[in-house]
């Protein structure tokens, strides 16, 4: 380091100074004069020993700094951000080489670029000795950094307490505040430096000074979690009940934490233990929250209310109901507190137990005789809240109606398929609808693609069509329209629906409450093809099943004008046929194949054959009466000479009807003159 350091010099110094630069390179005494030289060769000596100044203050070369000094190199040079040499020293911890850029009159409180200056790194770093250097030498005690940190502030974050309490010594400021508002003791309470705390307590630093975020020493001092440092402030007689941005006091860090020890101590010391923050909640809200069980008797010991409600009407019962505090709720009833207040939304502890899915918690406040049957707001009560949850055992215990049609819906909505099936063989209306949109427990499963609670109501026996009041969704259209699982699930329950005989005609409406989609329109417009040609193989199962029922209903109903003029003279026969031939139409049949069909009647074709051979079972084809051609002819015949005589007829009346006419224009034009005719 030593040569390396030479050379540099060796390079930055004139050939005139050569003899005086060997010389560093042995021992050297501060003593000996340096050679004399120009201005210009000072300057350029200068110029690259500054550079050679600060590596040797940071590398602690004490000879080499001292050597550079004798020079005359100006002990002031800066690095590009702003480092000197004396900051270098007290950063690394060199005290000998800090003492010597003292003595050689170096600016005790330059600041580099972020603010930083010699003290303020001798304290950030412990180094006790150079900061008294400093503060003999006349260094200021209370510069800023850019952040506000003071030398103290450092000094007090990384837990340096002797240079603490040698700034205290030299009259430092301890009430000087950061940007964050933060003061040192502030930072000593929060990170639980006790022995910083009692320095600056007894340098009397302001107890009760706040940050920014409202926070005092007391309040960060239990956040840490530092017994020792919470009973120094109290002692100190810091205020128990300043809140923090939130309103929460030390006592609530506490109660929130199970800090038993700092709630003991700030109790005995008369905190308020109904303080609420900016929600509402006590102390004792805080300890039911987190099961903090202990604390919680504590504060019950030391008369905290215990049904005060917070903003929203919830009490400490309420919550420890909700989180499964057990412990904590068993206390809060020992102690007598209501367990039939409702909330903003009309639920009490029973219902919040429930809410939270507590089996345990909900057995204890029915065993302590809450009511079961009390109505929230949405006009609910316990059992379907419990049985969303799936704790309803014990509440079928303590005598509670399962046969509750609100329940079974619930239920079918969370898809609690278990509970579903014993409430339907418990014989629960299934079809019930809720007081909000109309749905029916069919309806909820289908929403949420429960497909198994589906096939259960519908082996049941449940209404298929039942549409919802406030959108017309039928279960087969919210199977559609909605699908919270996937696909396949709700394709299965769509297949169910249909199989089951659901209407697939039935329409949704929109906010005017007129029709807006049936299923297979929704099946097409979400691009679920799956449950789009499920829909239209059920469309045609069931044409298919009506023509069946209506062709054998006409041939049972009119027989003997079947047999005598075929199938073409029955109105709905011809309609549908029309439309179900393999051909476009029968008409068609008719007028390509007239003659073949007049001579031979319908049943020489072999399609209509088969289609009477499908649709029209108990038609015998070989009854004789179909195959009487003579009668059938003659009929034929007559109605073809009818049909002439009608057109002859017809013709006869549109000549007499032209021929009056014509007469009727003669008799109208008038005579011609005199003039006229000799023309």
């Amino acid at each position: 380091m030593r040569g390396h350091t030479m050379n540099l010099i060796k390079k930055a110094l004139l050939p005139a100074l050569l003899l005086g630069i060997l010389a560093l390179a042995m021992p050297l005494h501060a003593a000996a004069p340096p050679p004399k030289t120009s201005k210009q060769q000072l300057y350029t000596a200068n110029k690259t020993g500054a550079e050679v100044l600060i590596k040797a203050a940071e590398g602690g070369n004490l000879e080499t700094v001292q050597a550079l000094l004798v020079i005359q190199v100006n002990p002031n040079v800066v690095l590009a951000n702003g480092t000197t040499p004396l900051m270098a020293a007290a950063k690394a911890g060199y005290t000998e080489i800090a003492q010597a850029l003292i003595q050689a009159g170096t600016s005790l409180d330059l600041q580099n670029d972020i603010g930083g200056n010699a003290l303020m790194y001798a304290a950030q770093y412990g180094h006790t000795e150079i900061v008294q250097a400093l503060i003999q030498a006349g260094a200021s005690l209370d510069k800023r950094t850019q952040q506000g940190l003071t030398s103290m502030m450092l000094a007090t974050i990384n837990g340096h307490t002797k240079t603490v309490q040698t700034l205290l010594a030299a009259k430092a400021n301890p009430d000087v505040t950061d940007i964050d508002g933060d003061t040192a003791l502030i930072n000593a309470a929060a990170l639980g430096h006790a022995e910083i705390v009692q320095a600056l307590i007894q340098a009397g630093a302001s107890l009760n000074l706040q940050s920014k975020d409202d926070n005092t020493a007391l309040v960060l001092a239990a956040k840490s979690k530092n017994i020792e440092t919470v009973k120094l402030l109290i002692q100190s007689r810091a205020s128990l009940d300043l809140p923090d941005k939130h309103c929460a006091t030390a006592l609530h860090v506490a109660a929130f934490n199970g800090l038993l020890e700092i709630a003991q101590a700030l109790i005995q010391a008369d905190a308020n233990v109904n303080k609420a923050d900016l929600d509402g909640l006590t102390a004792l809200m805080c300890t039911a929250q987190n099961r903090h069980t202990e604390v919680a008797q504590a504060l019950i010991q030391a008369r905290a209310s215990l049904d005060v409600p917070d903003k929203q009407g919830i009490t400490a019962l309420m919550i420890a109901a909700y989180r499964g505090a057990t412990k904590t709720t068993q206390t809060l009833i020992q102690a007598r507190a209501s367990l039939h207040v409702q909330d903003k939304e009309g639920c009490t502890a029973l219902m919040h137990a429930a809410l939270g899915g507590n089996t345990n918690t909900t057995q204890t406040l029915i065993q302590a005789g809450a009511f079961l049957d009390v109505q929230n707001k949405l006009k609910n009560t316990l059992l379907p809240i419990a049985e969303r949850m799936m704790i309803t055992r014990p509440i079928t215990l303590y005598g509670a109606d399962i046969l509750n049609g609100e329940a079974l819906r619930f239920a079918a909505y969370f898809g609690h398929t278990d509970l579903a099936t014993a409430l339907i063989a418990a014989r629960s209306p299934l079809n019930t609808t809720d007081s909000c949109g109309g749905g029916t427990a069919l309806i909820f499963a289908a929403y949420n693609g429960n497909s198994k609670i589906v096939h259960e109501l519908i082996n049941a026996g449940a209404h298929l069509d039942t549409q919802m009041t406030d959108n017309g969704q039928t279960a087969l259209l919210a199977a559609v329209h909605y699908n919270k699982k996937n696909e396949s699930e709700n394709t299965k329950i769509v297949q169910a629906l249909l199989d089951a005989g659901a209407d697939i005609n039935l329409r949704s409406l929109n906010e005017n409450k007129t029709n807006r989609y049936t299923a297979q329109a929704y099946a097409k417009q979400f691009n679920k093809m799956g449950m789009y040609y499920a829909i239209q193989h059920a469309k045609e199962q069931r044409d298919t099943e009506r023509i069946k029922r209506e062709i054998q209903a006409l041939y049972e109903g009119e027989t003997g004008q079947y047999l005598k003029r075929g199938p073409l003279s029955i109105d709905p026969l011809c309609r549908i046929f029309a439309d179900y031939a393999a051909r476009p139409s029968i008409e068609l049949i008719t007028q390509t194949q007239s003659e073949h069909y007049l001579e031979h009647g319908p049943l020489a074709d072999p399609m209509l054959v088969n289609l009477f051979a499908q649709y029209a079972p108990n038609l015998s084809l070989s009854d004789p009466k179909v195959h009487d051609r003579k009668l059938f002819e003659a009929e034929k015949q007559q109605e073809r000479e009818r049909e002439r005589e009608w057109a002859r007829a017809r013709r006869m009346r549109e000549q007499a009807a032209q021929h009056v006419a014509m007469e009727d224009c003669k008799a109208d034009e008038p005579e011609p003159s005199a003039q006229s005719k000799k023309q």
